[in-house]
């Protein structure tokens, strides 16, 4: 997606909402804009965030990891949400990492084909809904 397409979904956005909201929005298009600047910033910082992430906590994993051959010992975060993202990163970057042939070459057709296998078998997993 563009910035030009976020533009114009958040303005379509903006406008449904006043509309939703049963406001006249007829000669109100300086409302209407200002609705959409709003939107876009927030997606924007959202999706800002999201990138940032994985991105943070690689820097947190690799000062862990210089400290600890510098030094011979590091202390990992005390809290277990953090330790749960490093773990989660961690996982991420090994599977990447046995999977680097696959990354650089797998065709479409072999993604698509690992990703249904994927769903499959989450589906096949997942607890009935009572």
């Amino acid at each position: 997606m563009t910035r030009n397409d976020l533009r114009i979904l958040c303005t379509a956005l903006a406008f449904a909402g006043l509309m939703l909201k049963g406001e006249k929005v007829e000669n109100q298009s300086a409302r209407i804009n200002g609705f959409a600047e709003l939107i876009e910033a927030y997606c924007l910082n959202a999706l800002h965030s999201i990138e940032q992430a994985p991105a943070s906590v690689d820097a947190a994993i690799e000062q862990y990891k210089a400290k600890l051959i510098s030094e011979g010992a590091a202390q990992l975060p005390d809290d277990r949400e953090t330790l749960l993202h490093f773990y989660d990163r961690l996982l991420q970057r090994q599977i990447r990492s046995k999977q680097r042939e696959f990354y650089a070459s797998g065709n479409a057709n072999v993604i698509a084909e690992r990703i249904l296998r994927m769903v499959e078998e989450e589906i096949q997993s997942a607890e009935p809904i009572s």
